[in-house]
């Protein structure tokens, strides 16, 4: 390709070189004529009385033209001792002399295109008419720097294509030369040190995955209860506090909202049933079930309190947004178990008695407790169902008198249903 590009340029360069040494060394009628004055020498008599740079012009054109003419000389000779079969090396520097000459042609058609056109000028500037072969002199070099234009970027894109197939080769080569050493890497034995250093990297990744994961956890805010987002209050890349309100839901189940101290949260957890009365509404309650628990409480006063959410089970159109709710949460059950009222425990120094009438007298006996709500407590030993306990004591001026309950309460609830709450 690059030796076609240049037997391309050897058929028009010649006509150039030939054109370009006839408009400046000839001697055309209407310029130098019969007289043998050559037609470089006619432009620069012409003009030197009004302006002397036209020498300048003359020997600028005169040194460019020899300097192109001796180029294209040795360049001629060379291109016709050279083939397309010729060695590689050889091409390439053909090109890279063909690529020179063409450049001084042009230099050498541009100086005489300045000398003509300066000619032309300053006639014209001093209200002379210049003779009319100018003009086709000013044409033709006009046409010869398109030719040396379109050839210098043909052979320049040669040079270039051939340094690219070049680093081509070389790229290849080295993938080449890598792939072999992979493939060699790939067929031999594996080295225990590597197989090591890939399953540490496995681990690496999975532990990113897992931090990950949990980091997309934290960024997570899930509602309690399913709704509707009625209006929301932030927006990407805001900061959120602890506390704030970012969205409002409307959602058709009810939730109470109560505060517990910091002795009685530790017993409360997420899914626990709940009794829901009302001071509002006299004989109703409710059943429900803990949807919410605070993690971080508020201080008021220099007492910790903590939120309890509780979702209810049933709907009803008297409870409305605000009443006053008290809440049982049953956090524990118990079944078949013997009961006690609260009034007949006693406790001191940390040891839980029942006075027991044994005769007709009380005695005192000590008892293991469990369980207790707001009134009866589980008795897990010390008693046995029908003991009679006493529950009151009334005392007048002059002695103290027992008073016993017959507390038919006093029995196995699971015999006739029942459990203890607290």
């Amino acid at each position: 390709d690059g030796f076609n590009t240049v037997s391309n340029a050897f058929l028009n360069l010649p006509a150039v070189i030939t054109g370009l040494y006839d408009m400046l060394y000839s001697s055309e009628a209407g310029l130098g004529g019969p007289s043998g004055l050559w037609n470089i020498d006619y432009y620069t008599n012409s003009v030197v009385s009004y302006d002397n740079a036209v020498l300048k012009y003359k020997m600028d054109a005169s040194d460019k033209y020899m300097l192109a003419r001796n180029a294209y000389d040795k360049n001629f000779q060379d291109y016709k001792l050279a083939s397309r079969f010729s060695d590689q090396g050889v091409i390439e520097s053909l090109i890279d002399e063909t690529y020179e000459t063409t450049k001084n042609m042009a230099e050498a058609v541009k100086s005489a295109n300045n000398m003509v056109q300066f000619y032309q000028d300053t006639l014209s500037g001093n209200g002379l008419k210049p003779q009319s072969i100018s003009n086709t002199h000013l044409a033709s070099l006009n046409s010869f720097t398109g030719t040396t234009n379109t050839y210098l970027s043909s052979l320049l894109s040669a040079n270039r294509s051939i340094q690219d197939y070049k680093d081509a080769i070389i790229g290849a080569g080295r993938l080449i030369e890598e792939k072999t050493l992979s493939l060699a890497k790939i067929t031999s034995d594996p080295d225990p040190l590597d197989i090591r250093a890939k399953k540490i990297a496995i681990q690496q990744k999975e532990d990113a995955l897992v931090s990950a994961k949990q980091a997309l956890e934290d960024r997570s805010i899930r509602s309690p209860f399913a709704g509707i987002v009625a209006s929301l209050d932030v927006k990407v890349g805001d900061s959120v506090p602890s506390g704030l309100t970012i969205a409002t839901l409307i959602t058709k189940q009810k939730i109470a909202e109560i505060s517990l101290n910091e002795v009685d949260i530790v017993k409360i957890k997420v899914g626990q049933k709940v009794i829901l009365t009302f001071d509002a509404i006299d004989g109703y309650s409710t059943t429900g079930e803990v949807v919410e628990v605070e993690s971080l409480g508020s201080i008021t006063q220099g007492v910790v309190t903590y939120g309890v959410k509780i979702g209810f089970d049933t709907d009803d159109e008297r409870v409305r947004p605000g009443m006053s709710v008290t809440a049982s949460i049953i956090t524990d059950v118990r079944q078949d178990v013997l009961l006690a009222p609260n009034s007949a425990i006693k406790t001191s120094a940390g040891v839980d008695t029942v006075e027991v009438l044994a005769g007709g007298l009380p005695q005192t006996r000590q008892v293991e407790i469990g369980l207790t709500n707001d009134m009866q407590t589980e008795i897990r030993g010390g008693l046995s169902e029908g003991d009679d306990v006493v529950t009151q004591t009334i005392t007048s001026v002059s002695a103290a008198t027992p008073q016993t309950q017959q507390n038919p309460g006093i029995r196995i609830p699971g015999i006739s249903g029942g459990g203890v709450r607290r």
